[in-house]
């Protein structure tokens, strides 16, 4: 196994130099100054004043947090996390839609630097630094990160909680379980702001129990994982549970079912659409949904009820129309792994030319970043890093095409994408002459000390051996 795979698999990519520290800083400022420099424009801009679509539903749900209402009339329709955080940002910021977007945006700017963090302590100080770059200036995040939306801190919690994964990859035996559970309860709030990240639960319960030296201890490792993603959900599934009339297990919303008939119903077209008894509008979707439910069964139907049937209507479809259906699929997949941002609530194009012109500092698309992620999922060397990234990953993105695809559902899993780019075969990391690669001074740039004796045992960002001599550079 190489440099890298040994790292990953439980020897630490060297201890924490100043280097790290000044890449922790140089990505922090680098996300931090392109997200600013487009949120300030448009929070600026007349259109950037006002909250659009999802974000007014957002707003106005933190508004009645804020003032004490705490619990929703009814078990939860939308993903729940979000107007909870944003109730607590106004608190600090105040309710203004300007000045939320910009607290948002530095938010935003927290996550390349949690997934340098995860990068480094997975799999070395090149990968990090390479990952973190790329997501500080991925277009399509910049972009969320000044919205009212869910997807950017989304993304945030997946970059810490496969940090957290690393840490956990790192830690001495004794303390893996709480490092797990830790991961565990991240991923469950990122499964409270996009419901299918729930996918991850399972994947991330199996990958702990590899962790384990035995088939005792890696069970504990799985529950570990396990508590810590049910105690992350736990809440609202109590909720909707004391809200509900009568009271039903509802984890975490009833929306997937009518997501699911949106994305493989009769009229589906990949992404969303209205179908012609709803009106796309959030303050009214749940209650024409459930509406045209109840008229069509000839009966009362409750939350859970609406979602269950319109899931069997989703699935009627498949049954009805496979070969339609397989199509249907096939373009949603393309949509998904396409350039093109599919909008939404707000189309990315339309704010950079008429409010936001400094979006286009943001430079990296989805076009570029899949293919080196697809390069990632080809390496030889699959570690335990590598399968939790990968997993997580590739079954986040799955279960977006089990839906219906919109370019912000892709966010929460960038960090994922990222850093899978920095570990594939033919990713960014150090090019030299065969002799610097060779070199007992190789890791050097990895974060690792240089194995030559009589040199210095200390990881350096130095480009220069003075060993083995050859000028090092990416």
């Amino acid at each position: 196994m190489g440099t890298t795979g040994r790292a990953i698999e439980g020897e630490a990519p060297g201890s924490w130099g100043r280097g790290d520290s000044a890449w922790l800083l140089v990505i922090g400022l680098v996300a931090l100054g392109l997200r600013l420099g487009y949120v300030l424009e448009y929070a600026g801009h007349p259109i950037g004043r006002m909250p659009w679509v999802d974000e007014g539903a957002y707003w106005t749900r933190a508004l009645e947090i804020r003032s004490g209402r705490w619990l929703p009339d009814r078990p939860f329709y939308q993903d729940p996390l979000f107007p909870y955080l944003l109730a607590g940002l106004m608190e600090v910021v105040g309710p203004g839609i300007a000045r939320l977007r910009v607290a948002l945006a530095c938010l935003g700017a927290l996550t390349p630097a949690a997934v340098f963090l995860a990068g480094r302590w997975g799999l070395g100080r090149a990968e990090g630094v390479a990952a973190g770059l790329v997501a500080a200036a991925y277009g399509p995040a910049i972009f969320t990160d000044g919205l009212l939306e869910k997807e950017g801190t989304a993304g945030l919690l997946a970059a810490s909680a496969l940090a957290i994964g690393a840490l956990a990859i790192r830690s001495p035996a004794r303390g893996r379980a709480g490092w797990l559970a830790a991961g565990g309860w991240a991923w469950g709030q990122v499964a409270l702001l996009r419901a299918n990240a729930m996918v991850v639960g399972p994947i991330g319960a199996a990958w702990a129990a590899g962790l384990g030296e035995r088939r005792r201890v890696g069970i504990g490792l799985a529950f570990a994982f396990a508590l810590g993603f049910a105690l992350a959900i736990a809440p609202p599934v109590a909720i909707n549970a004391y809200v509900g009339r009568p009271p039903e297990l509802l984890v975490t919303t009833w929306q997937s079912g009518a997501n699911f008939f949106i994305g493989n119903g009769p009229g589906a077209t990949g992404t969303y659409w209205a179908p012609p008894f709803v009106e796309a509008n959030p303050a009214r979707e749940a209650d024409d949904f459930a509406a045209e439910a109840s008229r069509l069964a000839g009966r009362p139907m409750t939350p859970g009820q609406v979602s269950r049937f319109w899931f069997g209507r989703g699935l009627a479809r498949w049954r009805e129309a496979p070969a339609a259906s397989l199509g249907l699929l096939a373009r949603k997949l393309g949509l998904l792994l396409n350039d093109f941002e599919v909008p939404d609530n707000q189309d990315r194009e339309f704010v950079q030319v008429v409010a936001a012109p400094r979006l286009a500092w943001g430079v990296v698309g989805f076009g570029w970043l899949a293919p080196w992620a697809a390069l990632g999922l080809a390496r030889g060397d699959r570690s335990a890093f590598w399968r939790l990234v990968a997993g997580s990953t590739v079954a986040g993105l799955a279960s977006t095409a089990a839906f219906f695809v919109v370019g912000r559902y892709r966010i929460p899993w960038v960090p994922g994408l990222a850093l899978l780019g920095a570990a594939g075969p033919a990713g960014p990391r150090m090019i030299s002459t065969p002799r610097a690669a060779s070199s007992p001074c190789w890791p050097i740039w990895r974060g690792e000390p240089c194995t030559t004796p009589g040199t210095s045992r200390s990881p350096s960002m130095t480009r220069r051996c003075r060993t083995c001599g050859p000028r090092m550079a990416w």
